[in-house]
């Protein structure tokens, strides 16, 4: 069974791989207040939760890249095109990378959205959810339990 972290390492690999991409981070903190940092392009991922069925586990994403844009946004739009592309390139890689992989794939869930931020840095780029869909083998339960008797359910 694969574990989040496992999962974290891959998608911060891709990010670190794409030579685009200036930092990858994994930070659930919505802003990002960079001091002044050259870390654009940036890579932000956190995990987004998982669903659990019988027979599969699917781990969610929520990664976000973005680049500096003008303060009079005149090229918002393509620091928004430049990070589709680059979004593009990362789920491609992961789908290289991992193809024939027995522990799953990765799918992108939603949309491609774009956004734009002025609030801690001037920034503009895409969001998505990246998926890793796997088979529950139910196999995960590895707390010993203390020979503990269940109560009867009827």
């Amino acid at each position: 069974m694969v574990t989040i972290n496992q999962l974290l390492a891959a998608l911060t690999k891709a990010g670190q791989n794409h030579k685009q991409i200036k930092a990858t981070i994994v930070n659930v903190e919505p802003n990002i207040n960079t001091n002044g940092e050259q870390l654009y392009p940036l890579m932000r991922i956190f995990p987004d939760g998982s669903q659990v069925t019988v027979d599969k586990v699917i781990y969610r994403f929520a990664v976000a890249i973005a680049d500096r844009h003008r303060e009079d946004f005149s090229d918002a739009v393509e620091r928004i095109s430049d990070m589709h592309t680059v979004m593009l390139d990362i789920y491609s890689m992961l789908r290289y990378v991992y193809r024939g992989n027995i522990a799953g794939t990765w799918v992108i869930a939603d949309s491609i959205t774009p956004f734009y931020d002025a609030q801690t840095d001037i920034v503009s780029g895409v969001a998505c959810v990246i998926e890793f869909h796997c088979s529950n083998l139910r196999d995960y339960c590895d707390t010993p339990n203390n020979n503990l008797t269940f109560p009867t359910i009827e």
